[in-house]
């Protein structure tokens, strides 16, 4: 997962199991990333009303800026 964030450099697998875990919370930044990888808005990873796709990364609704 670190590979596929673009972030091998800045964070390690203990805080990404964190994150899992709920003991800790990502940054936004971190969030914006794993929105991009998945192929949602952050809206849906934020939002506990809203449900993932049941297929990630989803097919994109939107697009990323270059």
């Amino acid at each position: 997962m670190i590979r596929r964030l673009g972030l091998e450099d800045e964070i390690s697998q203990s805080r990404i199991s964190g994150y899992e875990l709920a003991t800790r919370e990502p940054t936004l930044l971190i969030l914006l990333k794993y929105a991009q990888v998945a192929g949602v808005c952050v809206d849906v990873l934020i939002d506990d009303g809203l449900n993932l796709p049941s297929k990630l990364p989803a097919a994109r609704k939107h697009r990323l800026p270059k």
